[in-house]
């Protein structure tokens, strides 16, 4: 017997680090989120946000998407803020 399932809806989300405080991007939000660099830029300065001793000076923000909506109170626990999501459709 086959299941039929529908995709879901995708989320994409930007954060964006608050002031000069966070060093790193906290890796640890895309397990919590269900997330990845929504493309290959994003992915990059995550990879180099991360990268010791490497900072990326202005940083308009970092493109994720997610199965599920993100969690504002928890990226603001980490000194980054959400800064847009946007549902999108399906293609089916």
């Amino acid at each position: 017997m086959s299941t039929c399932t529908r995709p879901s809806p995708s989320f994409l989300f930007v954060v964006r680090p608050k002031g000069s405080r966070p060093e790193t991007f906290p890796a640890d939000m895309l397990r919590y989120d269900a997330c990845e660099p929504a493309d290959e830029v994003s992915r990059y300065l995550v990879e180099t946000r991360n990268a010791k001793g490497r900072s990326i000076p202005t940083l308009s923000g970092i493109a994720l998407r997610s199965l599920r909506s993100p969690t504002p109170e928890r990226w603001e626990s980490f000194g980054w803020s959400v800064v847009s999501v946007t549902r999108e459709k399906v293609k089916e």
